[in-house]
């Protein structure tokens, strides 16, 4: 007579719960780095590796990366808003927009890459004398 032998899993148990992934999420998407995350959550990286690698997971992870990136951009636009408003607009300061607008492209790229790495991609904003200052880039 064969009796059904069951395998235990070798380690220790995983003591993460789903809520532990979903305050990931939620950190990710307010545009918090991994490094971040992690300090805050008190859990290393490659347990949430294991973790995010699940399918359903993975997917929540690169929608709140995606989030994420949305929040960059709408925080480059209050910027840029506020800058089109500004009567003493200096060139010092379109070069730093130009800067910031680059990272927040290097960002999005990395965050996100399927959805802005490839297409071409154009901003403009004008100074106080009606100067245009215009970034495009490859998305």
């Amino acid at each position: 007579m064969k009796q059904s032998i069951e395998k235990k899993k070798a380690g220790r148990p995983v003591k993460y719960s789903s809520t532990i992934l979903n305050e990931l999420f939620e950190l990710l998407a307010e545009g918090k780095t991994i490094r971040e995350c992690v300090k805050e959550l008190n859990v290393t990286w490659p347990t949430l590796r294991k973790l995010i690698n699940k399918s359903d997971n993975y997917q929540k992870y690169l929608q709140s990366k995606n989030d994420s990136v949305m929040l960059l951009i709408d925080d480059f636009d209050e910027m840029l808003k506020k800058a089109k408003d500004d009567p003493k607009l200096s060139m010092t300061k379109v070069k730093l927009y130009e800067i910031f607008q680059k990272q927040v492209h290097f960002k999005a790229k990395g965050l996100a890459p399927r959805q802005w790495g490839t297409e071409k991609q154009v901003m403009s904003i004008q100074d106080a004398k009606g100067n245009e200052f215009k970034v495009e880039w490859q998305k």
